[in-house]
């Protein structure tokens, strides 16, 4: 005999010696314990009623109460008149009695305190102690029988069967005394020796059938629930469930039964949530989730193959719907406060990487998944008016879509990537044109930015598409997008116009970036620097910080990336408008200044804030003006430099002239519009051609190069000074 059947007898021999313990040692004490209890309540009663009827005259009629008459008073002559008695004196009140033999409340207090203590030990431990030493004693003997032969296979069985049995009936038995929580003991160990006994039929000694076996404990596990409904016991609840799970793995089986599996723990959890909702017992639900996974992983270890990815997609959307309905009806009545619900909560999460683990490589199969759940999930987050749900599905598609893109860019997955990517970030937007104009509703900060991820999502989708494929198409796309979010722009503007403001930056957006594909790649500096304005000019209208802020971090992005990648670039052949460098840099400048302009404009309330904001990029845009012409004069003379010996004369020159210049024009500037910090630049310029003039051009030049810049630098100091001169005495 081996361990295993070594455990397994003495289990039924524990079953065994409670059903004996049950019937000629504990139904005694029980009775003891209830007769003790009866006599106690008897007193009680007793003493109630002879301090009742101790009190009795309080509660006499009225008519039977006699009022005695102060001694004072004498009756009236019979002529006169009828005199109205005094208010007669209430008596005083009676204390209560003390009944002869009975003790104090103290000495009750101690002795229901020595009673119970009494109680305890010689009702309960002495119980325990010598329930737990007469098993093991039969358990012992029932070992040593099993070992000699005495008992057969048969009869260990039916021995385990109608230990159960009677344990059962005993829990009963107790819990209709009114001891539940004992009667739920003893019934759960019944229940539990029944499934060994069933269990060491089939398994240990082939006495049945796998049929047969399965039915048992389908049989088991039901009447363990319809117990638990009955006395309300969680604890029979618990095993009833942990039990039905169970059935499968102790009855086995060497083939794939994955529809005969999976149909029965969906109707499980079926069952569990029945039992779960009328008892109020949101536990249950949680377990049946947990041991549902384990079954599906379980299974998929021994016997997934890629040719049932059809049948096991099928049963994890049936799980899912299933515990989607269970968390929302668990949430109507116990919200997020119970840890069952952020436990079920997980279950969408995880069918979701499930499917997509399987349906990846059966081709169209996951575009077509990422789209449904794309429109499940959008239709739900709008039904229960949640951003959050919003951005959670966004999240958890749009990134495996982007990466599945990006590992399939053949000719033979275009159409595939094209379509997927419009129908799901199509449904997002709907679901935001929905919120308005249907709802009446105004989007919050986050559906705002949602729209621009949405937008740009949808850009650098469709161009990783065709980047390895189609490039010529990217810029058609991008328009394409542009349109589309002009006429939902124009959709939103009468109800929401901040909504239709944003939605109108992403068609910009789109529309600089197939601007910046079509032309050059450096030109996405461009559209960096005008989607940042963009984004800067809604944050004024709207009073929108973080978007002003958003926004200008995209300028500073544009500005660095065009001194890095721009300047350094000396082009083969010259053009003197369509200098790359060059018209960047006034691109970017003219920006600055109509986003200064239309600060002054938009807070002339603040004029602090304002002034602060209109200098800095008052500032920048004019030193980016004076970096475009300075790198414009270098590349020219770069060029001529290997047909011209003086062009290095002629650079310095060129280069003095053109800051002198810039200078002149940002003085007049700053004074026609009042502008001190423009003026101040202009000085600053001013001063680094003067240090040039003297430190580099009075070394390097030589002739009438010197002659020239020397004259021409002083009479332009000269009028300006005399303009500065003239001003002053006006005032004056």
């Amino acid at each position: 005999m081996n361990k295993a059947d070594e455990i397994v007898l003495v289990l039924i021999g524990l079953g065994s010696v409670l059903l004996a313990v049950g019937l000629w040692l504990i139904l005694p004490v029980v009775s003891w314990m209830r007769v003790s209890r009866l006599r106690r309540e008897l007193a009680d009663v007793q003493t109630r009623l002879v301090a009742l009827e101790a009190a009795a005259p309080l509660y006499a009629p009225e008519a039977a109460v006699v009022r005695p008459q102060p001694e004072s008073w004498v009756p009236p002559p019979a002529p006169a008149p009828p005199v109205v008695a005094p208010p007669v004196a209430e008596p005083p009140p009676i204390p209560e009695p003390v009944v002869p033999g009975q003790p104090v409340a103290a000495a009750t207090a101690i002795e229901d305190e020595s009673s119970s203590l009494e109680e305890a030990i010689g009702g309960r431990v002495m119980l325990w102690v010598g329930a737990i030493v007469l098993v093991l004693g039969v358990a012992f003997f029932l070992k040593y029988a099993f070992d000699n032969e005495w008992i057969t296979e048969s009869m260990r069985v039916a021995l385990g069967a109608v230990a159960g049995a009677g344990l059962i009936v005993v829990g009963q038995r107790f819990n209709q005394r009114g001891y539940s929580a004992y009667g739920q003991i003893v019934t759960g160990g019944g229940l539990a020796v029944l499934f060994l006994a069933i269990y060491a039929a089939f398994s240990f000694y082939d006495l049945i059938g796998r049929t047969t076996t399965f039915a048992l404990l389908v049989i088991v596990t039901t009447g363990a629930a319809a117990l638990a409904d009955r006395q309300r016991a969680l604890g029979l609840a618990l095993m009833a469930v942990g039990g039905g799970f169970a059935t499968p793995f102790l009855v086995g089986g060497g083939g794939d039964a994955q529809v005969t599996l999976f149909t029965y723990d969906a109707l499980l959890v079926v069952g569990t949530l029945y039992l779960a909702n009328r008892q109020d017992w949101p536990g249950l639900n949680a377990l049946s989730f947990t041991f549902t996974i384990f079954t599906i992983g379980a299974w998929m270890i021994e016997h997934s193959t890629p040719a049932a990815w059809v049948r096991t997609e099928l049963f994890l959307t049936l799980f899912c719907v299933l515990f989607l309905l269970i968390l929302r009806a668990q949430l109507v009545r116990h919200g997020w406060r119970h840890i069952s619900s952020i436990v079920l909560a997980t279950g969408p999460l995880l069918y979701h990487v499930v499917s997509l683990g399987i349906l990846e490589p059966h081709g169209v199969a996951v575009w077509v998944y990422l789209i449904a759940v794309t429109m499940v999930s959008v239709g739900l987050a709008v039904r229960a008016d949640s951003t959050a749900w919003r951005w959670a599905a966004w999240i958890a598609v749009v990134l495996p879509l982007m990466e599945l893109i990006d590992s399939h860019q053949t000719t033979r997955w275009l159409t595939a990537n094209i379509v997927s990517a419009i129908a799901v970030f199509a449904l997002h937007a709907l679901a935001q044109l929905d919120r308005v104009l249907r709802q009446q509703r105004v989007l919050g900060r986050a559906d705002n930015l949602l729209q621009h991820l949405n937008g740009y999502a949808l850009i650098a989708s469709l161009y990783a598409s065709v980047e390895d494929v189609w490039l010529a198409s990217a810029p058609t796309l991008c328009l394409g997008v542009a349109a589309g979010h002009g006429a939902l722009a124009w959709r939103l503007w009468r109800q929401d116009r901040r909504a239709g403001l944003h939605a109108f930056a992403v068609a910009l957006g789109a529309v600089t970036v197939a601007l910046a594909v079509q032309l050059d790649g450096p030109w996405l500096t461009v559209a960096l620097g005008v989607e940042g304005a963009l984004v800067v000019a809604i944050g004024l209208a709207f009073g929108e910080r973080g978007f002003r802020l958003g926004g200008a971090g995209l300028i500073a992005a544009a500005v660095v990336r065009y001194l890095a990648l721009s300047l350094p670039d000396t082009p083969a052949v010259f053009h003197p408008v369509a200098h790359e460098a060059f018209a960047m840099g006034l691109v970017l400048a003219a920006l600055l200044y109509a986003l200064a302009w239309y600060v002054r404009r938009i807070e002339k309330a603040e004029a602090d804030r304002a002034l602060s904001g209109t200098t800095l990029a008052v500032v920048v845009a004019s030193v980016l003006v004076v970096v475009a012409c300075s790198a414009h004069n270098d590349a020219y003379w770069s060029l001529e430099g290997n047909q011209s010996a003086d062009a290095r004369f002629a650079s310095s020159l060129a280069l003095s002239a053109i800051w002198t210049a810039l200078a002149s024009v940002f003085i007049g500037v700053g004074r026609v519009r009042d502008f001190a910090p423009l003026r101040y630049l202009a000085m600053a310029l001013f001063g680094l051609t003067v240090l040039k003039v003297f430190l580099v051009d009075l070394s390097s030049l030589g002739g009438i190069y010197r002659i020239l810049g020397f004259i021409g630098v002083g009479l332009v100091l000269l009028a300006v000074s005399f303009l500065y001169q003239r001003g002053r005495g006006k005032r004056s």
